[in-house]
């Protein structure tokens, strides 16, 4: 167990810096495309958590 912990700790700077060369930065419209969905996704499970809360605030008689 130890060995192979070992050697996936000395693996790992070389695997970093292969992933780092091989990425590269988004354009303008690619970033901007990440932005709009992941904001609707913060959107969508802000309106489903209040959602939830107003069902069981009915359920339980304070709304």
């Amino acid at each position: 167990m130890g060995n192979s912990t070992i050697s996936i700790l000395r693996r790992l700077p070389s695997e970093a810096s292969r992933i780092l060369k091989l990425s590269k930065k988004p354009t303008r419209s690619e970033f901007e495309e990440v932005v709009k969905i992941t904001g609707m996704g913060i959107v969508v499970l802000g309106a489903t958590g209040l959602i939830f809360i107003l069902i069981r605030a009915f359920l339980e008689g304070r709304l």
